[in-house]
C-alpha cells in the first residue's frame, strides 16, 4: 500500500484495455473463482488524483493475437479515448502523452514521425472537442 500523497500513477490506456480483454476472472482470498472485469477508466475515476498521467496509445480490435488488440496510430483505433477521458473527470488534471511503441520501422524510415504526426493531430483534435 502506498500513501495517496506521495504516490502517483501513470496508466498505460492501451495496456490496460489489454488486460481488460485478457482478465476476466479472479482467484478470491478465499480461493473461490470470481468474475471482475477490470473497467480502466473505473480504477482511475475512483482514486482520481492518483492518475495525473496517461500513455495514450490506441488498438484496433484482434481476438486472435491473444492481446486483443493491435497496436495503431492514436486516434485511429478502436479504444474510445472520448468516453475514457468523459469518465475519468477532472478535465484539466489528467495529462495524456501520444505514445506508439510499434513506431519505429526497419523498412520505412519515416514510420515514425507520420505516426507522432498521425497522433500529436488526434489528440489535438480531442482535446479541442473536449473544451
Amino acid at each position: 500500500v502506498t500513501d495517496p500523497k506521495a504516490v502517483w500513477l501513470e496508466m498505460d490506456i492501451f495496456w490496460a484495455h489489454v488486460a481488460q480483454y485478457k482478465f476476466h476472472t479472479y482467484t478470491a482470498h478465499d480461493g473461490t473463482q470470481r468474475e471482475n472485469v477490470f473497467d480502466p477508466a473505473a480504477l482511475v475515476a475512483r482514486h482520481n488524483k492518483r492518475y495525473p498521467l496517461f500513455h495514450a496509445k490506441d488498438g484496433t480490435v484482434n481476438t486472435s493475437n491473444g492481446m486483443g488488440y493491435d497496436m495503431v496510430p492514436f486516434g485511429t483505433g478502436d479504444i474510445d479515448y472520448r468516453t475514457f477521458f468523459t469518465r475519468v473527470g477532472h478535465r484539466t488534471y489528467h495529462n495524456p502523452m501520444v505514445e506508439q511503441d510499434n513506431a519505429p520501422s526497419s523498412t520505412d524510415a519515416g514510420q515514425s514521425l507520420r505516426f507522432a504526426k498521425t497522433g500529436y493531430d488526434n489528440m489535438a483534435a480531442l482535446r479541442k472537442r473536449r473544451r
